[in-house]
């Protein structure tokens, strides 16, 4: 496999854990796509995407204006002497129900010499727990090389929980370490 096609494979399995399509949908749609202010879907969530039998860490936010940030580790080792530099991902979505919303993100990759290497796209689909403190789902994505041409698809899953204020007190004193 070319180094590119490796290259861009690996950080389709990294970036495809922002990705989502529904895994239940809610029976009150947005006709529109425009978002309530009070979504359960704005905010910032800890997520564990899962596809081809891997799981990869992420931190996304989805904001009331439409806008999703996304990112997951930026350097990745995809082989000895080989590593990849991704970009954090850019998208938008749109609420597709009281407690569900589709999105599209878009990432950039670089070798290691910082030359262009393709980008991976991820849509799907999240759906909020009832309490709106998690999320689940199940995305599609593709990675093209710098060319367009897609040389990677698939399907993948997605759960977080919401990201919250952690008091101070609780990270300056680490619970293995004596108070000071």
């Amino acid at each position: 496999m070319p180094r590119v096609s490796y290259l861009l494979t690996t950080l389709a399995i990294v970036a495809i854990g922002l990705g989502a399509t529904i895994v239940s949908t809610s029976a009150t749609a947005q006709e529109d796509g425009a978002i309530p202010p009070d979504h359960p879907l704005i905010g910032t969530w800890r997520v564990t995407g899962t596809s081809a039998g891997e799981e990869f860490p992420l931190i996304t936010t989805w904001s009331a204006d439409g806008t999703v940030v996304g990112i997951e580790p930026l350097v990745l080792a995809v082989g000895p002497d080989f590593v990849v530099f991704n970009t954090p991902s850019l998208g938008t979505w749109e609420a597709t129900g009281d407690d569900s919303g589709a999105f599209t993100v878009e990432t950039l990759a670089s070798d290691g010499q910082g030359n262009f290497a393709g980008t991976v796209t991820v849509s799907g689909v999240w759906q909020a727990s009832e309490d709106g403190q998690a999320v689940t789902g199940t995305y599609a994505y593709s990675a093209a090389d710098p060319m367009g041409n897609v040389i990677v698809a698939g399907q993948g899953t997605d759960e977080g929980t919401r990201l919250t204020v952690i008091p101070m007190d609780e990270l300056a004193t680490p619970a293995a370490s004596p108070a000071a």
